[in-house]
């Protein structure tokens, strides 16, 4: 007879047989543009368009619209030295030609990394010009600067370096891409002084202005002139530094032209050496520095001043200002120069967010002067703004996203659904709290404020309290929908790298940092959850150095690993005991395995598990068994093909182990593989990277499981937006852990286990029987998936004899394969057990102990039948009476159903004997022997049994009788 119990828990449990799993993509994350260093353009379409130095699909900056409102859109991600948006950082911004399009340059990409030159429609569609050759070649140069657009049709720009002795040229291209170098600079000497000139040219008839940042006899930078067909050059101004009748350095913004007059700012320099602007008449017969700059007027202007029609110049400071992040200014074009603060920028926050305006200011589509920072801002990533003559400054876009990218945590099921943190971008650019739908669609949950900072690891759930540390060291809780609150900062002496926290189970969350400690080569410490932290264990090179998070615990202490240290330098694993006790349980050697980067998971046999990102015969890492005494054994060894750089594991309840490679697959980009202990091996995936149905790049090993049983991970790196994407798998199998038995009344035996169904309806029953060999089962119950993780499946058998043992496993069984739990035993508890556990509650109470104090230990209580909690009638509850003149006679009581003790009755002269057995009960048999018994009758109740002494007393009128019990 059975019957079945079916519970629901969040609880880990998987297991691994047969599968045929598929790959789905939830989330491709956006990277976004990041750092806008250059001036805008202000199209006939009513939009604006720029450049950010960063950012994009692979982090090699973009190009972007923003509408009047400010709503930012990604037209181009540049893909560096190859693939189809040739080029990186385009730090000089865009030009505008006559038919719409945009011309702009990157200062490094293409073919030889040296730089190019592109044209982009404002439909983003894009097409890749030129590719500069450096010193040498067809199309000299280095790291070009910002176009301008000629009358003549042509395009003039200089790059910071190549031509002939690598000081950097100047050259004229045409719309389709023929390029002519029309000269080289020359740097220090003549004919043609000048290094890395930077900024854009100015343009008058046939005659180019542009400014080189260092050259010229005092190496401070000069002021130049050529001609459009590079004919003539003209040194007009060679700078002096911070004295000399030239006073300035490093003119980077170039010049610009106002009627016959040249005005230019350097970044270095003058009186106070924190910039200076200057003036200088075109046939060069003076030169004044008209401004020197220092202080809360700012300092180090960068940005080609604009020349506007109300007779002012205006530009900006890198930095300066009351919150030395940066100035706008307006100084006269005529004497006596008035020079006029407009605007200081405030950072992150503040009246006017923003930080380090580099590019030049435009006028707008509304006559307002538009600019942009690269930094600052809500997120840290640069704004665009726009500001009036009279410095009043509107914020218009901050560069993030309101999504994130980069997520970094293992996904965590959790009563409000899969959750895991991104770590860039979100309303306040430190991150985003994203939670999955059921449908798999993600959302953000809340975004991590400044005062949190951003996330660094995974986060824990607690009964329902989420738990986490972020990079700014901060202990920090989260409840749904709701910013992350910090509760405390650890101290940089317990833990100045700290990532991620394990649960203790004990009141207490357990991490390591990679530095800090006083020798700063790393901790373990503990917190709880309030955030009061103390330190436990230091490492000093010698028994490790950088320990990395996850920690694991077992019976006797906390297990984890460090990158480096120990006898090569090359990691250990270690132990700590909750009291600070730490030991090094093995140094990784110079060669084999070694680096285990990811830490450690326990395995259902006892044993700890892990990787190490070096090592095997191919070099490719190796995922590792380590016993608690430190006995390793390498499990299974990557080619590359499989995975290089295994990372962190998922440990099974069955002991089967998921996990990824950082690199390696089919494309390099990394794989998601499984395990079991005995090397068993397959890879599941080779992650496809920024495109294909298996996108995503660098996973990290970050996965975890959802709703249903259903594995879910996520990639930090790639997708179609660059930020990393978010995945999950189906159809790995039913997943089954074997938990211990619980007896749950005398009559029946509770068979548990912990089943992850991966999605799918399973069936899920007990094989067992008296040897491990089984041969019976419980019948199959159907399960089917729900929005837990993991459900609870419990039956009922009928128990072994008292002392036997049952041996047991779950079976799950659905289409994509069978998995077979552990093989555990149940052994019932003897008949004096299950007598203690029913009247005592502990099937280990001493058989010698007198709980009630009524003078009989527990045995005799039990082979007599009576109560051990209840304190028997009398002083004794044996009856002693004379039914026939001296014989004495002893009435007890006896259960025939305690078979495992003999009771003997034992009668003699005196309290010092001898003593003679009189009668005796076997294993529950009647009483039998030399003297009289009554009261023995058919049947297995309890009975009152009377045993006469076969003696009488003696003259001196004393007989003694006795209870001894066997057991």
């Amino acid at each position: 007879m059975h019957f079945r119990i079916l519970i629901s828990l969040l609880f880990f449990a998987l297991t691994l047989l047969r599968a045929a799993p598929v790959f789905e993509t939830l989330a491709d994350f956006e990277r976004a543009g990041t750092n806008p260093s250059a001036r805008l353009v202000a199209h006939p379409d009513g939009n604006y368009y720029g450049t950010t130095l960063d950012g994009g699909v692979f982090n090699f900056g973009t190009v972007y619209k923003m509408t009047p409102g400010g709503t930012v859109t990604t037209l181009v991600s540049f893909t560096g030295t190859d693939g189809a948006a040739l080029g990186s950082y385009p730090a000089a911004g865009l030009t505008l030609a006559g038919d719409g399009s945009l011309f702009g340059t990157t200062g490094n990409g293409g073919a030889g990394d040296y730089g190019t030159i592109f044209k982009v429609t404002t439909a983003g569609v894009f097409t890749s010009l030129v590719e500069f050759t450096g010193m040498t070649g067809a199309k000299k140069g280095s790291v070009p600067n910002g176009l301008v657009l000629h009358p003549d049709g042509f395009f003039y720009g200089t790059t910071q370096a190549g031509g002939a002795g690598d000081f950097g040229t100047v050259f004229k291209v045409d719309a389709a891409g023929n390029l002519t170098t029309i000269a080289e600079l020359t740097g220090i000497v003549a004919p043609r002084k000048g290094t890395a000139p930077t900024g854009r040219l100015a343009i008058s008839g046939t005659i180019l202005y542009g400014a080189a940042q260092a050259g010229g006899a005092n190496d401070c930078g000069t002021v130049f002139s050529v001609t459009t067909n590079g004919v003539s050059w003209d040194m007009l101004a060679e700078l002096t530094g911070t004295g000399g009748n030239k006073r300035g350095s490093g003119p980077l913004g170039g010049v610009t032209l106002v009627g016959p007059t040249l005005f230019g700012t350097t970044e270095a320099g003058g009186l106070l050496d924190s910039g200076t602007i200057f003036r200088l008449p075109t046939n060069a017969t003076s030169f004044a520095t008209i401004r020197d700059f220092g202080g809360p007027d700012g300092s180090a202007p960068a940005a080609q001043l604009l020349a506007s029609a109300d007779g002012f110049l205006y530009g900006s400071t890198m930095s300066g200002g009351a919150e030395d992040e940066g100035t706008l200014f307006k100084v006269s074009s005529g004497y006596p120069y008035t020079y006029s603060l407009v605007a200081t920028f405030s950072g992150g926050s503040g009246t006017v967010p923003g930080s380090g305006p580099r590019g030049a200011l435009i006028v707008g589509h509304d006559g307002q002067f538009f600019g942009t920072t690269e930094a600052g801002g809500p997120a840290g990533n640069g704004t665009v703004f726009k500001v009036t003559p009279f410095g009043v400054v509107t914020s218009l876009a901050c560069f993030t996203n309101t999504t994130g990218w980069n997520p970094i945590g293992a996904p965590l099921h959790t009563t409000a659904g899969v959750i895991f943190p991104n770590h860039s971008g979100g309303a306040a650019g430190r991150g985003t709290l994203m939670r999955l739908a059921s449908t798999g669609t993600p959302f953000v949950d809340s975004n991590f404020p400044e005062s949190v900072g951003e996330p660094a690891g995974t986060i824990i759930d607690v009964s329902g309290t989420r738990f986490g540390l972020s990079e700014s060291r901060r202990l920090y809780t989260s409840a749904d929908s709701s910013s992350p609150l910090a509760l405390a900062t650890v101290s940089s002496a317990i833990g100045s790298d700290a990532e991620e926290l394990a649960d203790g189970h004990d009141g207490f969350f357990y991490g390591t940092s990679k530095t800090g400690g006083s020798s700063f080569k790393g901790t373990v410490f503990r917190l709880t959850p309030s955030g009061s932290a103390t330190l436990m264990a230091t490492f000093i090179g010698a028994n490790g150095q950088s320990p990395n998070a996850p920690l694991a615990f077992g019976p006797d202490g906390i297990f984890g690993t460090t990158e480096k240290g120990g006898a090569s330098n090359n990691g250990t694993i270690f132990k700590v005991t909750t009291g600070g006790q730490l030991t090094t349980l093995l140094s990784f050697g110079a060669t084999g395995p070694r680096r285990p980067t990811a830490g450690l998971v326990a395995g259902v046999d006892g044993n700890f598990y892990g990787t190490t990102a070096l090592g095997g015969a191919s070099d490719r890492g190796v995922v590792f068994r380590v016993t608690p005494a430190g006995v390793f054994t390498v499990v299974r060894e990557f080619t590359g093909s499989d995975g290089n750089q295994p990372c962190r594991l998922l440990a099974a309840a069955d002991g089967t182990l998921y996990g990824c490679a950082l690199e390696g697959g089919t494309g390099g980009s990394g794989t998601v593989f499984r395990v079991r202990p005995d090397g068993t091996f397959t890879s599941l995936f080779s992650l496809t990277g920024y495109s294909g149905l298996i996108r995503g790049k660098g996973p990290e090993g970050k996965l975890g499981f959802g709703p249903g049983g259903i594995l879910y991970g996520v990639a930090s790196k790639g997708g179609t937006g660059g930020g990393g994407t978010a995945f999950r798998i189906t159809g790995t199998g039913p997943h089954g852990g074997t938990r211990p038995a619980v007896r749950a009344v005398q009559n029946f035996v509770e068979l548990h286990s912990i089943v992850q169904l991966g999605g799918e309806n399973t069936n899920v029953s007990f094989d067992f029987g008296p040897t491990i060999a089984l041969g019976q089962n419980t019948g199959a119950a159907l399960l089917a998936p729900t929005a837990l993780a993991h459900e609870t499946f419990i039956d009922v058998v009928t128990p072994p004899a008292p002392g036997q043992t049952l041996f047991f496993r779950v079976r799950a069984v659905n289409a994509s394969g069978t998995s077979l739990g552990a093989i555990l035993s149940y052994t019932s508890p003897s008949l004096l057990e299950q007598w203690k556990i029913d009247n005592l509650g502990d099937p280990n109470a001493p058989d010698l102990g007198d709980p009630d104090g009524d003078g009989l230990v527990t045995l005799m209580e039990y082979a007599l039948a009576l109560n051990p909690m209840g304190t028997s009638a009398g002083p004794n509850p044996l009856r002693i009476s004379f039914p026939e003149g001296p014989r004495l006679a002893l009435t007890l009581s006896r259960d025939p159903t305690h078979s495992d003790v003999t009771i003997e009755v034992l009668a003699g002269p005196s309290v010092a004997g001898p003593w003679t057995v009189v009668a005796s009960s076997t294993n529950g048999a009647p009483f039998s022997g030399s003297g009289y018994v009554s009261g023995e009758v058919a049947g297995t109740a309890v009975r009152a049994v009377t045993i006469k002494d076969s003696a009488a007393t003696t003259g001196a009128g004393q007989r003694f009788m006795r209870v001894r019990v066997v057991h």
